[in-house]
């Protein structure tokens, strides 16, 4: 009897605590608002994932741009070296000249060196087409 009575009290508690509507609350179907409020979420996640991936991108390229201005601009150094006259050159050519001709004369820097003080006044040559030049119109270098 007890057993009876303790089934018809928990099926009175079911009955009074069931709400029809509440089935349909929890899983509302989505309205065609909700459904475009979706697909813009999504569509904007989409763009959002879009402009992080372009943006790793474009810091790839920038770093590649940044090596190679530093390359460049060592390469540039290197040309302006080039155009800027070394001190050598500010001699005028008298006076060069007249140093390769002290070299030339000096016996005791090529005096067991017979083959290379015979050459030089070529060695000298070989230096830049500017020395070529000076040695070419010192003749005394080669008498």
């Amino acid at each position: 009897m007890l057993k009876e009575q303790v089934g018809i009290w928990k099926s009175t508690e079911r009955l009074r605590t069931f709400d029809p509507f509440r089935h349909s609350r929890e899983q509302e179907i989505p309205s065609i608002a909700d459904d475009l409020l979706l697909s813009v979420v999504e569509s904007v996640t989409q763009e959002q994932q879009g402009c992080a991936g372009e943006i790793v991108r474009l810091k790839l390229i920038a770093r590649q741009l940044e090596k190679e201005q530093v390359s460049r601009k060592q390469y540039l150094d290197a040309c302006l070296c080039l155009t800027r006259p070394s001190p050598i050159r500010k001699l005028p050519n008298e006076i060069l000249s007249q140093i390769f001709a002290d070299i030339v004369n000096d016996d005791e820097i090529f005096l067991s060196y017979d083959r290379i003080y015979n050459a030089t006044p070529l060695l000298l040559g070989k230096v830049s087409s500017h020395w070529r030049h000076v040695v070419l119109s010192t003749p005394v270098l080669f008498s």
